[in-house]
């Protein structure tokens, strides 16, 4: 997809997918233009209020990007952060973009905890009724 120059945004709870801009030996910098927002190889920090206006940079630009959720905090935190990220791309989001969710369990789980009924909502309409509005959906795990 990054060879192809796609619209690429990749949810990261883990820390690990800053890689994708990394060579192929991991010591330098690769042939992708990746902007990973947030984790400690942020290129921009992410604090746990910024998921509707990340969303607008994401929804609305031609880029590949990273957004690493790992250090913002509790579970209950990260999941008001992708409600309010998922919601607003979804409002603003027009083009084909690749949305990668990794660690897809903790966005749309089968037992959901009480306060996650409004996140899981958000990512069903994405993978449901999202192809209308440029989305791709990638649920990992």
């Amino acid at each position: 997809m990054l060879d192809e120059g796609a619209r690429v945004c990749v949810v990261d709870p883990l820390g690990v997918w800053w890689g994708l801009r990394a060579g192929p030996d991991g010591s330098g910098p690769g042939p992708h233009s990746v902007v990973v927002f947030g984790g400690a190889h942020a290129d921009v920090p992410l604090t746990p209020g910024m998921g509707a206006a990340l969303e607008h940079l994401v929804g609305t630009h031609s880029l590949a990007c990273v957004v690493e959720v790992s250090d913002l905090g509790s579970a209950a935190v990260r999941r008001a952060f992708m409600g309010a990220f998922t919601e607003a791309l979804y409002d603003s989001n027009m083009e084909p973009l690749h949305l990668v969710l990794d660690k897809a369990d903790l966005w749309a789980p089968q037992r959901v905890p009480p306060a996650g009924y409004d996140l899981l909502s958000r990512v069903e309409e994405i993978v449901r009724r999202g192809r209308v509005r440029g989305f791709v959906p990638w649920l990992i795990t």
